[in-house]
C-alpha cells in the first residue's frame, strides 16, 4: 500500500532552528509513521513544485506567515485538502 503524501508548509527552515521549525519537525515526525512528508518553506508559493509530487493534502503553520502559500496552493488545487494550523503562543 502507497502512503499518501503530505506537505507541511513552515515560515521557518532548518537552518533557522526555532519554535516554527520545531513545530514542523514535530508535525513532520508524528506523520511520518503513516505518511509521506515533506517540508515545504512558506515562501514556496506553489507548494507542490519545485521537485515536491502534488501531495494529497497541506498543512499550513502559522497563520500570518503562510497565508499567501496555502492559498496559492488552494487555488491551484481546490479539490485538495488544506489544514491551516494556528501556531506560537
Amino acid at each position: 500500500m502507497t502512503k499518501q503524501h503530505i506537505v507541511i508548509i513552515s515560515p521557518a527552515s532548518a537552518k533557522a532552528n526555532n519554535g516554527n521549525w520545531q513545530t514542523a519537525a514535530r508535525w513532520a515526525r508524528f506523520l511520518r509513521t503513516r505518511y509521506n512528508v515533506t517540508l515545504a518553506p512558506a515562501t514556496d508559493l506553489s507548494a507542490g513544485s519545485a521537485g515536491i509530487a502534488p501531495p494529497d493534502a497541506v498543512i499550513a503553520l502559522h497563520a500570518r506567515r503562510s497565508a499567501r502559500a496555502l492559498a496559492a496552493f488552494a487555488a491551484r488545487h481546490p479539490a485538495l485538502p488544506s489544514i491551516l494550523v494556528l501556531t506560537g503562543t
